[in-house]
């Protein structure tokens, strides 16, 4: 572990979410970012609706699996008001490749829901979006960060990995629960490009902090990471 002289602490109870080392740690997965961020169509234009359904897409599924359903759902279905109208037959099929064709009938409720509530147009506000059907924190968080710039916090097992990683934090059970892992993932959220701090996050966990045989080696992120430290 680190020493306090060091410029980490030793445990997550010492500090470990100072302000100095958060803003290291933005800085640090921003500069890694520009190197070697992940080309999605969904990152290209942040529309709500096309955030919305990226994310109801990206549940459980790998991003490069979603990249060729998603383009050719977006050709298809351009906004909520030509989903709103489909068959939930018809998205089975195009969700098929995923294996979600159980979400389809979902996805044109959630549609229909947009177009008779908010004239076809995919709400921005945090309680209205929680208001649509299938849509919880996350989801309604990334709205938000992606499509409006808004700073924030979306807590998955990719976040939960890198930041429990870093400060040290339990990752033991449910820990994208605890109110420590909520809190240092909020801290952690830039006011400017939250969107592609979020990006940064999930990339580097794809690369380089992995669930399994993370490459601690080819980390930018490890002369001051609890978890490497303790290796």
């Amino acid at each position: 572990m680190w020493s306090a002289g060091a410029g980490a602490p030793t445990t997550a109870r010492e500090g470990a979410c100072a302000p100095h080392l958060i803003r290291w740690f933005q800085t640090t997965l921003l500069r890694w970012f520009r190197k070697h961020s992940r080309t999605f169509a969904w990152r290209r234009r942040r529309a709500a609706y096309r955030v919305l359904v990226d994310e109801l897409m990206l549940r459980r599924t790998q991003a490069v699996q979603v990249e060729p359903v998603f383009r050719r759902f977006l050709k298809k279905y351009p906004n909520a008001q030509a989903l709103a109208r489909a068959r939930p037959a018809s998205i089975r099929r195009e969700l098929k490749p995923l294996g979600l064709e159980w979400r389809a009938h979902n996805m044109v409720q959630l549609a229909r829901d947009v177009q008779r509530r908010f004239q076809g147009c995919v709400p921005t506000g945090k309680a209205e979006l929680l208001s649509l059907p299938g849509v919880g924190p996350y989801v309604a968080g990334a709205v938000r960060c992606f499509a409006l710039g808004q700073p924030e916090p979306l807590i998955d097992t990719n976040a939960v990995r890198v930041i429990g990683r870093f400060f040290g934090l339990s990752l033991e059970g449910e820990a994208r629960r605890r109110k420590g892992m909520i809190e240092a993932a909020a801290a952690c959220v830039p006011r400017q490009r939250p969107a592609d701090y979020h990006y940064a996050l999930l990339d580097f966990a794809a690369a380089v902090c992995t669930a399994r045989c993370p490459r601690c080696q080819n980390c930018p992120l490890r002369v001051r990471c609890d978890y490497y430290a303790g290796k």
